[in-house]
């Protein structure tokens, strides 16, 4: 695995060569799902993986400052799972004023997760622009678990770069917490509680199954989220994917590979020990 930390080196390589490039954009901190990511970039390509933990996206100071760092563990992770080029920019370079560009989420950047972290968008599509315009991949993998991110991602980057936005399912552990970087930073007994979530998102697609009534489908989950006292709601949405469209956009057929579906989304978020966790599921859907 090469390691490569300057804009100008990763520029050199990816000008060297043209074949094939996978990139997977992460923030470290790596977990089972990332590891999921890779594995599905290796069917691919050369994988480039990139470490940046992205200041950007966060609106609250205090969060980026938790974000957990484990860069050793994460390294060998990238080379455990044959990462061809690993870029591990600095903030100053990535950022550099006179060659990074800023990318407007737009409304569909305001609402759902964005509407509780202002610019977050912008801030991931400004870095991913910046990270597809560098490394010049034909595909790039992301996880479903920011269901909205790579919907985004999709619908701002993919045409501008010609690059392939690819999704992979959110990995889970064995209660069904989905894995995320955060989730080190909570107890055995926070991750225990926190698997509350998944059991809210499952009862409302079984719901909506079952009854085909979207309108008591946020009910059910909220109803279930209470049982556990220790959970803090921040939102529960039930929502189309459609939403995140203009008119006149195309829609997410090619992302997901399924023809003209509407998806129907449950996205939760909320607090266990402090630490703010996010999910979602597709309810029409046995693909997703």
């Amino acid at each position: 695995m090469i390691i490569v930390e300057s804009v100008e080196e990763i520029k050199k390589i990816c000008k060297a060569s043209n074949d094939g490039r996978v990139i997977v954009p992460t923030m470290g901190a790596l977990h089972e799902g990332h590891i999921a990511l890779l594995n599905k970039a290796r069917e691919f390509g050369n994988v480039f993986a990139t470490l940046f933990i992205n200041p950007l996206q966060f609106n609250n100071l205090n969060d980026f400052d938790a974000y957990p760092q484990t860069i050793e563990k994460d390294i060998d992770i990238f080379d455990q799972n044959e990462v061809d080029v690993l870029f591990m920019p600095s903030t100053e370079d990535i950022l550099d004023q006179k060659q990074i560009q800023a990318i407007d989420a737009g409304p569909t950047g305001d609402i759902w997760e964005g509407s509780f972290r202002p610019g977050h968008f912008n801030g991931v599509l400004t870095i991913v622009n910046r990270l597809f315009e560098l490394i010049r991949p034909s595909k790039a993998i992301f996880g479903l678990k920011d269901i909205q991110q790579i919907c985004l991602i999709y619908k701002e980057l993919s045409s501008v770069h010609n690059v392939q936005i690819l999704p992979v399912m959110t990995q889970r552990n064995s209660s069904g917490l989905a894995y995320s970087s955060r989730n080190s930073l909570m107890t055995e007994d926070g991750k225990r509680k926190a698997s509350i979530i998944f059991k809210a998102l499952k009862s409302g697609k079984e719901y909506w199954r079952t009854n085909r009534n979207l309108e008591n489908v946020k009910g059910k989950v909220i109803e279930l989220l209470n049982t556990e006292p220790d959970f803090e709601i921040q939102y529960v949405e039930n929502e189309p994917l459609s939403n995140l469209m203009r008119p006149g956009e195309k829609d997410f057929s090619d992302l997901f590979g399924e023809p003209n579906l509407n998806y129907q989304l449950i996205m939760i978020a909320g607090y266990i020990e402090g630490i703010r966790l996010i999910d979602n599921i597709i309810i029409n859907s046995d693909k997703y």
